[in-house]
Protein backbone atom coordinates (compact mmCIF):
# COMPACT_ATOMS: atom_id res chain seq x y z
CA UNK A 1 0.00 0.00 0.00
CA UNK A 2 2.76 2.40 0.65
CA UNK A 3 5.92 3.39 -2.00
CA UNK A 4 8.20 5.19 -1.19
CA UNK A 5 8.44 8.46 -2.42
CA UNK A 6 12.15 8.50 -2.65
CA UNK A 7 12.14 5.21 -4.63
CA UNK A 8 10.04 6.93 -6.90
CA UNK A 9 11.79 10.14 -7.51
CA UNK A 10 14.77 8.24 -8.40
CA UNK A 11 12.59 5.93 -11.25
CA UNK A 12 11.59 9.64 -12.25
CA UNK A 13 14.87 10.59 -12.54
CA UNK A 14 15.58 7.33 -15.05
CA UNK A 15 13.24 7.78 -16.91
CA UNK A 16 14.02 11.30 -17.61
CA UNK A 17 17.88 10.59 -18.33
CA UNK A 18 16.17 8.28 -21.06
CA UNK A 19 14.39 10.55 -22.22
CA UNK A 20 17.21 13.21 -22.31
CA UNK A 21 18.95 10.42 -24.48
CA UNK A 22 16.37 9.32 -27.10
CA UNK A 23 16.40 13.63 -27.90
CA UNK A 24 20.11 13.14 -27.98
CA UNK A 25 19.60 10.57 -30.38
CA UNK A 26 17.04 12.71 -32.01
CA UNK A 27 19.79 15.59 -33.02
CA UNK A 28 22.05 12.65 -33.98
CA UNK A 29 19.73 11.53 -36.54
CA UNK A 30 18.92 15.55 -37.55
CA UNK A 31 22.83 15.49 -37.79
CA UNK A 32 22.67 12.41 -40.36
CA UNK A 33 19.88 14.17 -42.76
CA UNK A 34 22.11 17.54 -42.49
CA UNK A 35 25.08 15.69 -43.74
CA UNK A 36 23.58 13.69 -46.45
CA UNK A 37 22.23 16.92 -47.46
CA UNK A 38 25.38 18.94 -47.53
CA UNK A 39 27.27 15.55 -48.98
CA UNK A 40 24.46 15.11 -51.75
CA UNK A 41 24.48 18.77 -52.79
CA UNK A 42 28.20 19.53 -52.89
CA UNK A 43 29.64 15.77 -54.15
CA UNK A 44 26.08 14.79 -56.37
CA UNK A 45 26.04 17.13 -59.30
CA UNK A 46 23.86 16.43 -62.04
CA UNK A 47 23.04 18.28 -65.19
CA UNK A 48 19.41 19.07 -64.37
CA UNK A 49 19.32 21.22 -61.26
CA UNK A 50 15.97 20.16 -60.20
CA UNK A 51 17.13 16.84 -59.91
CA UNK A 52 20.10 17.78 -57.75
CA UNK A 53 17.38 19.70 -55.26
CA UNK A 54 15.26 16.73 -55.18
CA UNK A 55 17.95 14.22 -54.56
CA UNK A 56 19.48 16.83 -51.79
CA UNK A 57 16.42 18.24 -50.23
CA UNK A 58 13.19 16.21 -51.30
CA UNK A 59 15.42 13.00 -50.08
CA UNK A 60 16.79 14.64 -47.06
CA UNK A 61 13.22 15.36 -46.03
CA UNK A 62 11.43 12.29 -46.57
CA UNK A 63 14.61 10.58 -44.28
CA UNK A 64 13.84 13.17 -41.86
CA UNK A 65 10.46 12.15 -42.21
CA UNK A 66 11.31 8.59 -41.60
CA UNK A 67 13.30 9.02 -38.75
CA UNK A 68 10.93 10.97 -36.63
CA UNK A 69 7.84 8.42 -37.38
CA UNK A 70 10.46 5.56 -35.96
CA UNK A 71 12.49 7.16 -33.13
CA UNK A 72 8.21 8.33 -32.02
CA UNK A 73 7.62 5.31 -31.92
CA UNK A 74 10.35 3.28 -30.32
CA UNK A 75 10.02 6.58 -27.48
CA UNK A 76 6.30 5.82 -26.79
CA UNK A 77 7.17 2.16 -26.27
CA UNK A 78 9.83 3.06 -24.24
CA UNK A 79 8.04 5.85 -22.29
CA UNK A 80 4.31 3.35 -21.90
CA UNK A 81 7.04 1.04 -20.11
CA UNK A 82 8.79 3.98 -18.24
CA UNK A 83 5.73 5.02 -16.95
CA UNK A 84 4.18 1.50 -15.68
CA UNK A 85 7.82 1.10 -13.88
CA UNK A 86 7.10 4.40 -12.00
CA UNK A 87 4.12 2.63 -10.33
CA UNK A 88 2.45 5.40 -10.28
CA UNK A 89 -1.31 5.16 -7.75
CA UNK A 90 -3.59 6.20 -9.74
CA UNK A 91 -4.68 6.22 -13.21
CA UNK A 92 -4.70 9.86 -13.32
CA UNK A 93 -1.02 9.81 -12.19
CA UNK A 94 -0.13 7.61 -14.91
CA UNK A 95 -1.47 9.12 -17.69
CA UNK A 96 -0.60 12.64 -16.60
CA UNK A 97 3.10 11.48 -16.04
CA UNK A 98 2.93 9.35 -19.60
CA UNK A 99 1.49 12.25 -21.30
CA UNK A 100 4.17 14.52 -20.29
CA UNK A 101 6.96 12.26 -21.66
CA UNK A 102 5.33 11.69 -25.05
CA UNK A 103 5.00 15.36 -25.23
CA UNK A 104 8.27 16.28 -24.19
CA UNK A 105 9.79 13.56 -27.12
CA UNK A 106 7.69 14.57 -29.60
CA UNK A 107 7.95 18.32 -29.33
CA UNK A 108 11.80 17.36 -29.83
CA UNK A 109 11.41 14.74 -32.32
CA UNK A 110 8.91 16.70 -34.95
CA UNK A 111 10.42 19.67 -34.83
CA UNK A 112 14.30 19.66 -34.61
CA UNK A 113 14.63 19.63 -37.96
CA UNK A 114 12.36 22.51 -38.47
CA UNK A 115 14.48 24.38 -35.72
CA UNK A 116 17.68 23.64 -37.46
CA UNK A 117 16.69 25.02 -40.59
CA UNK A 118 14.95 27.84 -39.66
CA UNK A 119 17.49 29.51 -36.88
CA UNK A 120 21.00 27.11 -37.18
CA UNK A 121 21.33 26.20 -40.78
CA UNK A 122 22.75 29.55 -42.01
CA UNK A 123 25.90 29.36 -39.14
CA UNK A 124 27.02 25.82 -39.06
CA UNK A 125 30.44 25.79 -40.61
CA UNK A 126 32.27 25.41 -37.32
CA UNK A 127 30.31 22.17 -36.15
CA UNK A 128 31.16 20.56 -39.04
CA UNK A 129 35.00 21.43 -38.41
CA UNK A 130 34.86 20.67 -35.08
CA UNK A 131 33.39 16.86 -36.04
CA UNK A 132 35.98 16.44 -38.55
CA UNK A 133 34.21 17.11 -41.90
CA UNK A 134 36.05 20.35 -42.78
CA UNK A 135 35.05 21.66 -45.97
CA UNK A 136 31.41 20.72 -45.86
CA UNK A 137 28.98 24.09 -44.87
CA UNK A 138 25.11 23.61 -44.66
CA UNK A 139 24.16 27.37 -45.68
CA UNK A 140 20.95 28.85 -47.41
CA UNK A 141 22.73 29.45 -50.85
CA UNK A 142 23.79 33.15 -51.73
CA UNK A 143 20.74 34.90 -50.88
CA UNK A 144 20.90 33.40 -47.36
CA UNK A 145 17.41 32.46 -47.67
CA UNK A 146 16.13 29.00 -46.23
CA UNK A 147 12.42 29.36 -46.47
CA UNK A 148 12.27 27.29 -49.06
CA UNK A 149 14.13 24.17 -47.54
CA UNK A 150 11.63 25.10 -44.45
CA UNK A 151 8.67 25.14 -46.48
CA UNK A 152 9.80 21.76 -48.19
CA UNK A 153 10.15 19.87 -44.92
CA UNK A 154 7.25 21.10 -43.41
CA UNK A 155 5.35 20.18 -46.14
CA UNK A 156 6.88 16.44 -46.06
CA UNK A 157 5.93 16.12 -42.18
CA UNK A 158 2.74 17.36 -42.47
CA UNK A 159 1.79 15.52 -45.07
CA UNK A 160 3.42 11.95 -43.99
CA UNK A 161 3.42 12.14 -40.73
CA UNK A 162 -0.58 11.49 -40.46
CA UNK A 163 -0.34 8.87 -43.33
CA UNK A 164 0.21 5.51 -41.42
CA UNK A 165 -2.80 6.28 -39.26
CA UNK A 166 -4.56 7.62 -42.59
CA UNK A 167 -4.02 4.29 -44.47
CA UNK A 168 -4.48 2.10 -41.19
CA UNK A 169 -7.84 3.68 -40.37
CA UNK A 170 -9.54 4.88 -44.11
CA UNK A 171 -8.10 2.90 -46.80
CA UNK A 172 -7.00 -0.70 -44.81
CA UNK A 173 -10.93 -0.95 -43.89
Amino acid sequence: MYYPTKLRYMKIFVSFSVLLLLVGLVLVSVFGVVVYKTVTRIWVQTKNPVESYVLSSVVSAFLNMLSIMILGQIYQRIAIKMTEWENYRTQTAYNDALIKKLFAFQFANSYASLFYIAFLRGSNRQVFRNVGLEGLEDDCGMLNNCISELSIQLLVVMLLKPLPKFCKDVIYP
